[in-house]
Order: C-alpha cells, then structure tokens, then sequence
C-alpha cells in the first residue's frame, strides 16, 4: 500500500507546514526537529535512500544504514527549508519545480508526473498574479514530494546522482548562504531579510 504510506506522510508535513503558517510563535528548533522526525519516519515507510554520491568518503560509509539515513534525511531537509527561502517571490518555487519535473520525466519511471506537470503548471498562473500560494504546508509537501521522485528516479535509473545536485541545487545554495550570511551579520537565523538571490534578481 504505497500510495498509502505516501499520501499519509504528505499529509503529516501539511499539518506541520500549516502549524508553521498560522502560529508565528512557533520555534525555529522544534519546526526543524519535527522535520526531521517526520522525515526519518518517511524514510522508514517508503524504504527510500541515496544508493550512491559519487563523493569518495561519502560512499565509503554510504553502505552503512544508519549512516544512510542520515545523510538522506539531512539532504531533505536541506532541500525543504531551501525551498521555503526560494517561496519569497511569487512563481519562483513552483516554476522551479516544473523545471524539475520536466527533466525528470525525460527518464523511466513509475508516475504520471505529467499529471503533477499540468497540475503545477496550473498553480503557476493563478500564482504569478498573486491569486494563490504555497504557504509552508504547500512548499513542505511539494520538497517531499520531489525530493521522493528525484532519489527514486536516479537509483531506478542508476544514473549519475550529479544529475540530482544539478537539479536540486538552488535551494540547497538558498539555504546554505542564507545561514552563513546571517551567522557573519550577526543576525536570527531564522529572521527574513531581502538578501536572497531571487530578491536580489526581482529588486
């Protein structure tokens, strides 16, 4: 019952994102500890897990399980709270998704993801006019999701998992230099500011 497990994990990270929308004193700390229960319990019911990285020292212990869902769990987690920075101009993150989505679906694979294609593609115009939006429990299902679909199609496809890191890596960069931006500045770490690429690029 995959379907199942999946839509039941997706439905825990929309109540985590929307405790993350509507209760502005809601820590830091514990959001990311939740996080990555909730992504440690995903990983558990779907099996998921980076096979390879093709980083030497990495792949070494990469065998290990423990190590390995660590890994993946951190690399997730990256990847959502990256995708939350990006989701500061409207269109951005979900017109990156459709990108995703659209190489991904250049390989063999078990989903319709033009379903999620038209379906994004659809959010996409009624959000470049500001007439919807994410939120976080919209970006926390949307990272799961692809993140899902991304380590799945690489390891079905033994295909270079580089391919990964070229696809995913804008919030990855987000996430890292908004962090050591803000530790060299003194700043919250989780306090907004308009130092993001995108609004840097919009402004």
């Amino acid at each position: 019952n995959f379907e199942v497990i999946l839509i039941f994990c997706l439905i825990s990270f929309f109540i985590l994102g929307f405790f993350s929308d509507t209760k502005p004193n809601f820590k830091p700390f514990l959001r990311l500890f939740l996080q990555l229960l909730l992504i440690f319990i995903f990983l558990f019911l779907t099996d998921l897990s980076i096979d390879n990285t093709t980083i030497f020292f990495i792949d070494k212990f990469i065998t290990n399980n423990f190590f390995n869902i660590i890994f993946t769990a951190i690399c997730i987690v990256v990847f959502l709270n990256g995708s939350n920075f990006i989701d500061g101009v409207n269109a951005n993150l979900i017109g990156y998704n459709i990108i995703v989505l659209f190489f991904l679906n250049n390989y063999n694979n078990d989903y319709n993801l033009y379903f999620l294609l038209i379906t994004f593609s659809t959010f996409y115009i009624f959000n470049i006019f500001g007439k919807c939006f994410l939120g976080d429990n919209g970006v926390y299902i949307i990272s799961i999701l692809i993140s899902y679909l991304t380590i799945d199609i690489i390891n079905s496809n033994e295909l270079n998992p580089l391919i990964a890191l070229n696809l995913l890596w804008y919030p990855a960069f987000e996430n890292l230099f908004s962090i050591i931006r803000r530790q060299i500045y003194k700043t919250k770490i989780d306090k907004a500011d308009k130092k993001h690429l995108h609004t840097l690029l919009f402004l």
